[in-house]
């Protein structure tokens, strides 16, 4: 008969039913005395837990003979989506870093959120121009998420035509770092141009020089495996030396310093390169946009790029943009009522007209609270926020087909043409443990006791769900537990001292 229970029980663990096991994690703040570095990292767009996420530890070295970055330690979240390690002082000053394939990496120095959401990544493309004007092949071309002390997160190498692809990164990232032969070094910040497309700004680097030597001791022995630097920006340039004291240096700006922090040591220097004259951009011929949007005139902004000034329409309802730029352009604008939105300009004529028919219509939806009334409070679509606290309906351009939108704690992914009609998830959980201070963790949720020593969490979807319980001193719990509809489950839990 114990065969047969047993067996029954396993078939119901396999078929989808709730069970129990310790689980040594522990969840961020489950601990106040900061023994250990914890988050929760989850899908931005569904709120969902994310496993396999690698996180590296990286020190911030700040010397100019150092080296940048140094790899601490590596990491990944679990089949929960978390990542706790114990607190050792080798963390000390280091930048978190979180990465996976699909999604954009995130650097966080020192401190590490309860919560990180990854967002997906896009491609983004550019050009490297030369200190001679020319694009540069073969220069690699790195992007760090972080300070300019930051690890890079993401690097391609230019081709022919000094293009670059980066894969998987935010729109809006940080910086970029290029070193150029014939090009002086510096930090590029990644601007989004006005073309269609992902496509940034390209970088262009002031006339620089490539410079060659050797490190040597005093009695002119090779000096190697020492850092030798240009100490006008933190992150380069700067090179090892080979086994003979051999080095190259790439990028330094002309007549720039070359250093060595070795005592005794001296540079047998020799520049490899003269600076190049600098080359002039081409100055395109101008071409004017004329813009005659639908509805109430005086509620839009437009503008093709945010370097240019944002223009409103005039009193017949029209706005005017003239731009350099050539080839499809992102008409930008935003709405008094419908939020951003942006239209893409193909046509390549001194003179476009943009008629209202350019337009999308703005989508709408209402949300539903529990009681059946309208919910007021935040409501996000596509990581665009500004609804808290008004009325519904909602309205934007980014209502529509596909979209991801998200009230309260419900997430939820829009289907057909609208308007839409959403409803908040129902089901509850409350939590109480047999320890003063615990934390619990559902799905993509953190939550901590109230003052009655319960922990709740709302708005979640009816079905299975994995509730996580960790407290100081304690061994944690790992449980799946099946929600219903409109229901509210209580579950008590024991932690047993470690």
């Amino acid at each position: 008969m114990r065969a047969i229970a047993v067996a029954v029980a396993l078939l119901a663990a396999c078929s989808g039913g709730e069970w129990v096991r310790e689980y040594d994690k522990e969840l961020p703040r489950s601990d106040r005395e900061g023994r250990f570095v914890a988050a929760l990292v989850v899908d931005e767009p569904t709120g969902r837990p994310m496993a396999g996420v690698r996180v590296r530890a990286h020190f911030e070295e700040v010397g100019h003979g150092m080296p940048v970055a140094p790899l601490v330690a590596e990491f990944e979240t679990d089949e929960f989506g978390l990542f706790s390690v114990p607190w050792e002082q080798r963390f000390y000053s280091c930048h978190w870093v979180f990465d996976h394939p699909g999604y954009a990496a995130q650097d966080h120095y020192v401190e590490v959120p309860d919560v990180v959401e990854m967002r997906p990544g896009i491609a983004v493309a550019g050009r490297v121009i030369g200190g001679d004007g020319a694009p540069a092949a073969g220069v690699l071309v790195e992007h760090f998420a972080g300070c300019v002390h930051s690890p890079t997160v993401r690097s391609a190498t230019t081709d022919r035509e000094g293009r670059y692809r980066l894969d998987d990164v935010a729109l809006e990232q940080d910086f970029l770092w290029a070193l150029a032969p014939n090009g002086a070094a510096e930090y590029f910040g990644a601007a989004r141009t006005p073309q269609a497309g992902f496509v940034m700004r390209d970088l262009r680097c002031a006339p620089g020089v490539t410079v060659v030597g050797r490190a040597l001791r005093a009695d002119g022995a090779p000096l190697s495996g020492v850092m030798v630097y240009n100490d006008q920006l933190e992150r380069g340039p700067k090179a090892t030396t080979g086994s003979d004291g051999s080095f190259r240096l790439v990028g330094l700006p002309p007549g720039a310093k070359v250093l060595c922090d070795a005592p005794g040591s001296r540079l047998a220097m020799e520049r490899s390169s003269a600076p190049p004259a600098p080359g002039e951009p081409p100055k395109p011929e101008e071409r004017r946009l004329c813009v005659r949007p639908p509805g109430e005139a005086s509620k839009y902004l437009f503008w093709i790029d945010r370097d240019e000034e944002e223009t409103s329409p005039n009193e017949q309802g029209e706005a005017t943009l003239d731009t350099c730029w050539h080839g499809p352009l992102r008409l930008q604008f935003t709405h008094e009522e419908f939020g951003g939105g942006e239209i893409v300009v193909d046509a390549d004529r001194p003179l476009v007209d943009v008629p209202p028919s350019s337009f999308p219509a703005p989508g709408s939806a209402v949300v539903l609270g529990l009681d059946g009334w309208p919910f007021v409070g935040e409501f996000s679509v596509h990581g665009e926020y500004g609804w808290e606290g008004i009325p519904p309906p909602f309205c934007s351009w980014r209502l529509r087909d596909g979209a991801r939108v998200r009230f309260g704690s419900t997430y939820r992914r829009l289907r057909g043409d609208g308007p839409y009609l959403l409803r908040p998830a129902s089901a509850r959980i409350r939590v109480r443990a047999d320890a003063e201070e615990f934390s619990c963790a559902v799905g993509g949720s953190l939550g901590w006791p109230d003052e009655e020593g319960s922990c709740e969490f709302d708005g979640l979807d009816a079905g299975p769900h994995v509730l996580l319980v960790t407290a100081p001193g304690r061994v944690g719990k790992a449980m799946r537990v099946l929600l219903r509809e409109g229901k509210r489950r209580e579950i008590s839990v024991r932690l047993p001292p470690r």
